[in-house]
């Protein structure tokens, strides 16, 4: 969801008609307590999630003075997953599900190198499809 629409109001009003959300929230939204607006407490790659009913808002230290703040009603639990960036699952689904990537190597693609799958609509990334093969793999076509 775009990060202007967010908001934990609507959260509560789309969970009331069994419809979860996720996305990144705008800094001055006002139900976010200063704690997660702090860019500096935070050190490098350490998150703070904070829970409430049934949502979870992440505030995730990827960059120096540069920290993402994440809503989604879909996750429940604090999960970090292991490695050297210590990255949530929160910020891990919300990569996955980003728009303007490869749908098989998964590099950030432009419209001017992209091929679209006629029929699972995904895109590729010209490179990846000269160097493998002329078709989709997703839905091999």
């Amino acid at each position: 969801m775009d990060n202007f629409f967010s908001d934990a109001d609507l959260a509560d009003k789309l969970l009331q008609r069994k419809t979860t959300i996720f996305g990144t929230v705008r800094r001055n939204k006002c139900f976010l307590p200063n704690e997660f607006l702090a860019k500096k407490k935070l050190k490098l790659n350490d998150s703070l999630f904070g829970f409430s009913d049934n949502k979870c808002i992440l505030s995730y230290q990827g960059h120096k003075n540069k920290n993402v703040i994440l809503l989604s009603t879909m996750h429940t639990q604090p999960v970090i997953l292991p490695g050297e960036k210590r990255k949530p699952e929160i910020v891990m689904y919300y990569n996955s599900t980003k728009g303007g990537r490869c749908g098989l190597c998964h590099w950030k693609v432009n419209k001017k190198g992209t091929v679209k799958c006629h029929k699972c609509c995904n895109f590729l990334c010209k490179d990846y499809v000269a160097k493998s093969v002329a078709y989709c793999e997703i839905c091999n076509t």
